[in-house]
């Protein structure tokens, strides 16, 4: 995500570009990792991570985001094994408004 920022310093400058960045701890080892950016207003790019703590080290569960060019669900099993669900949502900034 800090690559696109470095690609895109025009839209910084103009300050067309907004980043939006947080976590929220639910209980003790659970957390939500939020990013998105608004490029003119309208949502470009986003990751939503739920996570929890094992063995000292933040692992992801399940992820939202719109990497390789569509919106889709990573679950990620404790086995290692990695499953990625199309959300179908048709252009990104429909994805952060499905609740």
């Amino acid at each position: 995500m800090v690559a696109y920022l470095a690609e895109r310093p025009e839209l910084r400058r103009l300050k067309l570009l907004k980043i939006v960045e947080y976590v929220v701890i639910f209980d003790e080892g659970v957390r939500k990792r939020h990013y998105h950016e608004t490029e003119h207003g309208q949502v470009a790019k986003f990751v939503v991570q739920l996570e929890v703590l094992q063995e000292k080290r933040w692992t992801p569960v399940v992820r939202y985001d719109c990497a390789h060019s569509f919106a889709h669900i990573d679950r990620f099993w404790p086995d290692g094994k990695k499953e990625k669900i199309p959300l179908n949502l048709g252009i990104v900034p429909n994805a952060l408004k499905r609740g």
